[in-house]
């Protein structure tokens, strides 16, 4: 019985004291709107100054700073794009809500320059297709992306490649089956002369492959390039010198299914050979069967005047044949 009732009392003092402390505190309330439009601002950051009380609008721009001590506060609003407001003489009463609308004016923002730098890439087969789906006559054409994929050392054997293009001798452009005559060659945007003085062409097998970004083949005749041209205008742009020092090194390897992993008669090579060097032994291999095979036939001929002294290598051994 003693112990129900230390615990009502325990209750009822508790209640006592929040109901004190609430007579205590009250709450800033209220809307916030822009001032040009009177639209409701979500997200505004509100805080009395000096405190840690605050709170941010909602969706409609209403807010509400609960359990506000009583007194006399500033309250300061912020959003990105507005003005800071700052609202002096906000009276905070026990148990009442304060309510305030307040109007926050929009404010320009003065920044620096801003260059903003970008490269056009013209060597990608993306580019390449962009750049024929915006151009006014018909193109076709090859980027250095296909080219790097590709076996071509040179210009010509790159060319090969695009619809409409035949190459003559391994340097010479033939565009939809018009000679030299009816074509032209520009480099950047350069028309290139013919080194030769009766033709007028330009051997495609002295540009290397590595210096191209794209070749674009023009089949119809535009205002912006010459119209000295009946068969196609072949464009050559060339890659942009680089910013920085390069270094590329690639390997390649091909097999023969004729001979490649397969018996064959060769002979005792140098130590060298796999370089392409040759160091000699080889050639005094040679020399000394050469004087072998001499002093063996020198030691017959009075015995055989019908055999003729030609003889077949294999490895180490001599033979001679009879015909």
């Amino acid at each position: 019985m003693l112990y129900s009732r230390f615990v009502l009392a325990m209750v009822a003092a508790l209640m006592l004291a929040c109901a004190g402390y609430a007579q205590e505190t009250g709450s800033v309330t209220g809307l916030v709107v822009d001032a040009e439009t009177g639209e409701p601002m979500l997200g505004v950051s509100l805080m009395l100054q000096g405190t840690t009380l605050g709170t941010a609008a909602d969706l409609d721009g209403n807010f509400r700073i609960a359990s506000v001590p009583v007194g006399d506060y500033t309250l300061v609003a912020n959003y990105i794009g507005y003005g800071k407001l700052t609202v002096t003489g906000v009276t905070v009463e026990a148990g009442r809500p304060t309510t305030l609308n307040l109007q926050m004016q929009s404010e320009a923002l003065e920044i620096g320059e801003v260059v903003i730098e970008a490269r056009m890439m013209n060597n990608t087969e993306a580019s390449l297709l962009s750049i024929q789906k915006k151009a006014p006559a018909l193109s076709d054409g090859i980027s250095a992306e296909q080219i790097k994929r590709s076996p071509d050392a040179d210009a010509g054997d790159a060319v090969k490649r695009v619809t409409g293009v035949t190459v003559v001798g391994d340097k010479y452009v033939y565009v939809r089956g018009m000679g030299e005559r009816y074509n032209n060659t520009r480099l950047n945007g350069a028309t290139i002369a013919s080194p030769e003085p009766l033709k007028r062409t330009v051997p495609f097998d002295i540009i290397s492959a590595n210096l191209l970004d794209n070749i674009v083949v023009n089949k119809t005749a535009t205002p912006d390039q010459p119209g000295d041209f009946g068969g196609g205008s072949v464009q050559l742009t060339t890659k942009e010198f680089p910013e920085k020092l390069t270094f590329q090194v690639s390997t390649s390897s091909s097999i023969n299914d004729e001979t490649t992993f397969k018996d064959f008669n060769t002979y005792q090579g140098g130590n060298r050979d796999w370089i392409g060097m040759d160091d000699d032994s080889a050639r005094s291999r040679m020399k000394f069967w050469r004087r072998q095979v001499t002093r063996i036939g020198e030691r017959t001929r009075p015995c055989a005047a019908n055999w003729q002294r030609s003889f077949v290598m294999s490895g180490n051994r001599a033979a001679f044949q009879h015909r």
